[in-house]
């Protein structure tokens, strides 16, 4: 009992065949998991290119790379007027998506732009944090559409669109006139919650301003087109040898585009030295991506 006799003379016991089958099914386990890109990435076997951030390996932090900090603290601009430009200003209902373009200039740096847009009724139909640049600029898309269960009768009329500086309190407002005429289809025959498409390629270019030695650091922009409307987009930064810095993520605006800053420094200010990082963004829902390079510069 509890063994299996063999006919050149050799007992093997239960226990040991147990054992062997063990160590092969984990050898195939092994290089079954192998062929996945995934793991081919994580044991540096394959470059990752699976289209999610999880491929990537994290790098030790390093002091003397470029490491990201954060965004300088928002403050008051001074000597400059806010402004708020945006349009189309009318609207004429054909029962589709419109989208609007809301840019402002004067507002307090490193801060928030608070945006709404409201229905003639007062209610809330957009909103959305903008980030505002170093120059104290912003510009965003965002989609008006009309509202089935309004009819015609409530979606006429006058949208109010509110721009809100977190750090001043000031408001501006401004209104987008929307009328229907003969042409204007029947409430029912309106689009539903529009399903936006990229109108272009994914793309991204970017510019690099400042020193890392000098405060805030050195600032990175990148300016990102074509991806899909309203998507996550997940960022990653790259050394040279494929491994990742840091990563972020961020939303597109209404027509799939954004702006992005990040701020870098580094310990290595001895002498005059140059990096270069691989720009990487992926949106994890569909596997668009694209990529730039940024050079970052010490003094």
């Amino acid at each position: 009992m509890g063994t299996t006799r063999s006919n050149r003379g050799r007992s093997w016991s239960r226990s040991e065949y147990l054992t062997i089958a063990g160590l092969a099914l984990a050898v195939i386990s092994v290089l079954l998991a192998i062929a996945v890109p995934e793991v081919r990435c994580a044991v540096h076997l394959d470059e990752c290119r699976t289209g999610q951030s999880s491929a990537f390996v994290d790098a030790p932090r390093d002091p003397n790379l470029p490491f990201d900090v954060p965004t300088p603290a928002p403050y008051r601009l001074e000597g400059k007027e806010p402004r708020l430009f945006f349009g189309p200003q009318t609207i004429l209902n054909r029962g589709k998506p419109v989208v609007l373009l809301v840019r402002g200039s004067g507002f307090s740096p490193y801060s928030e732009a608070n945006i709404s847009l409201y229905f003639p009724n007062g209610g809330t139909s957009v909103a959305a944090n903008i980030e505002v640049s170093d120059g104290g600029y912003f510009k965003t898309h965002l989609l008006w559409r009309p509202v089935r269960e309004y009819g015609t009768e409530w979606n006429n009329g006058n949208w109010m669109l509110s721009v809100h500086d977190a750090i001043t309190g000031a408001s501006f407002v401004g209104h987008i006139s929307v009328r229907s005429d003969e042409r204007t289809p029947s409430a029912d025959q309106w689009s539903p919650v529009p399903q936006l498409k990229p109108y272009k390629e994914p793309d991204v270019s970017a510019s690099t301003a400042g020193r890392l030695c000098t405060a805030p650091g050195a600032r990175s922009t990148l300016h990102v087109s074509g991806f899909t409307p309203n998507a996550l987009v997940e960022i990653n930064y790259l050394r040279p040898d494929g491994k990742r810095v840091t990563d972020s993520s961020f939303w597109t605006d209404a027509i799939g585009e954004e702006e992005i800053q990040d701020f870098w420094q580094t310990k290595n200010c001895r002498r005059r030295t140059e990096f270069t990082y691989r720009v990487v963004l992926i949106e994890p829902k569909t596997g668009r991506r694209a990529e730039a390079m940024i050079l970052l510069r010490t003094k």
